[in-house]
């Protein structure tokens, strides 16, 4: 999924929602110096075109990076079904993304079929 077309693809939901602007640079390293971390580019990409986002169904939020902080080595961005945490870990190559039990929980309880693509953090 291209970050420009976000928004198009989360209208076919036909759900509420609501997406924060775009992020400058200087926001991002603003953020990048508190956390003290280089965020990987496709996590700088996303970003620069959302600074967060709230789906109602599927039950989504992907935080604004004032929200963001490191907790026990990793950067919560996102929270699914108002429970299920979506971190990286900032110890790892790339930001490794540390949720795949979580999502396959939270599609398992969702009961449908759903096919979700990660490429950048949102709120």
């Amino acid at each position: 999924m291209f970050f420009k077309d976000i928004e198009l693809n989360i209208k076919k939901l036909n759900t509420p929602y609501c997406m924060g602007d775009s992020s400058s640079s200087d926001e991002l390293k603003d953020i990048e110096k508190k956390l003290s971390v280089n965020f990987p580019g496709q996590v700088y990409d996303f970003y620069q075109h959302v600074n967060g986002l709230s789906v109602s169904m599927p039950m989504l939020k992907i935080y604004c990076l004032s929200e963001l902080n490191i907790e026990n080595d990793k950067i919560t961005f996102a929270l699914l079904d108002n429970k299920h945490k979506l971190a990286f870990a900032v110890n790892q190559p790339n930001f490794k993304l540390e949720v795949q039990h979580l999502l396959i929980d939270f599609i398992k309880s969702l009961r449908c079929n759903i096919a979700v693509s990660f490429s950048r953090p949102c709120v």
